[in-house]
Protein backbone atom coordinates (compact mmCIF):
# COMPACT_ATOMS: atom_id res chain seq x y z
CA UNK A 1 0.00 0.00 0.00
CA UNK A 2 2.76 2.35 0.93
CA UNK A 3 4.75 1.89 -2.41
CA UNK A 4 1.36 2.35 -4.59
CA UNK A 5 1.01 5.46 -2.53
CA UNK A 6 4.48 6.78 -3.52
CA UNK A 7 3.57 5.89 -6.79
CA UNK A 8 0.58 7.75 -6.76
CA UNK A 9 2.47 10.52 -5.20
CA UNK A 10 5.11 10.75 -7.50
CA UNK A 11 2.67 10.67 -10.51
CA UNK A 12 1.24 13.97 -9.45
CA UNK A 13 4.62 15.60 -9.18
CA UNK A 14 5.58 18.72 -11.58
CA UNK A 15 8.72 17.70 -13.92
CA UNK A 16 10.52 19.97 -12.05
CA UNK A 17 9.47 18.03 -8.41
CA UNK A 18 10.28 14.78 -10.47
CA UNK A 19 13.97 15.77 -11.12
CA UNK A 20 14.21 17.08 -7.50
CA UNK A 21 12.92 13.47 -6.30
CA UNK A 22 15.04 11.21 -8.80
CA UNK A 23 18.25 13.54 -7.86
CA UNK A 24 17.89 13.24 -3.74
CA UNK A 25 16.99 9.19 -4.11
CA UNK A 26 20.73 8.83 -6.71
CA UNK A 27 22.43 11.08 -4.32
CA UNK A 28 21.49 8.65 -1.55
CA UNK A 29 22.60 5.91 -3.71
CA UNK A 30 25.58 7.37 -4.46
CA UNK A 31 26.27 7.46 -0.97
CA UNK A 32 25.53 4.55 -0.13
CA UNK A 33 28.13 3.40 -2.70
CA UNK A 34 30.61 5.77 -1.59
CA UNK A 35 29.83 4.74 2.46
CA UNK A 36 30.65 0.89 1.19
CA UNK A 37 33.38 1.84 -0.64
CA UNK A 38 35.26 3.65 2.30
CA UNK A 39 33.98 0.96 4.69
CA UNK A 40 36.17 -1.62 2.66
CA UNK A 41 39.20 1.20 2.42
CA UNK A 42 38.83 1.15 6.48
CA UNK A 43 38.47 -3.18 6.90
CA UNK A 44 41.41 -3.34 4.50
CA UNK A 45 43.99 -0.78 6.71
CA UNK A 46 42.59 -2.71 9.79
CA UNK A 47 43.21 -6.20 8.53
CA UNK A 48 47.01 -5.31 7.48
CA UNK A 49 47.33 -4.06 11.38
CA UNK A 50 46.14 -7.30 12.09
CA UNK A 51 42.89 -6.27 13.74
CA UNK A 52 40.29 -9.31 14.69
CA UNK A 53 38.02 -9.80 11.33
CA UNK A 54 34.84 -9.64 14.02
CA UNK A 55 36.02 -6.11 15.57
CA UNK A 56 36.44 -4.98 11.76
CA UNK A 57 32.84 -5.61 10.88
CA UNK A 58 30.89 -4.60 13.98
CA UNK A 59 32.79 -1.13 13.32
CA UNK A 60 32.37 -0.97 8.98
CA UNK A 61 29.22 -2.52 9.60
CA UNK A 62 30.80 -4.60 6.64
CA UNK A 63 29.41 -9.08 6.57
CA UNK A 64 32.08 -11.15 7.65
CA UNK A 65 31.85 -12.60 3.97
CA UNK A 66 33.27 -9.23 2.88
CA UNK A 67 35.88 -9.12 5.16
CA UNK A 68 36.97 -12.66 4.06
CA UNK A 69 37.06 -11.70 0.66
CA UNK A 70 38.89 -8.31 1.05
CA UNK A 71 41.43 -10.74 3.17
CA UNK A 72 41.61 -12.78 -0.38
CA UNK A 73 42.19 -9.84 -2.39
CA UNK A 74 45.08 -8.83 0.31
CA UNK A 75 46.48 -12.06 -0.10
CA UNK A 76 46.28 -12.63 3.48
CA UNK A 77 43.99 -15.77 2.35
CA UNK A 78 43.75 -18.55 -0.21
Amino acid sequence: IKKAIELISFENLTPEERTKAKNKEANREAMSVYNNLRSIEIAKKMLLKGLTVDFIAEVTDLTLIQIEKIQKDLGMIK
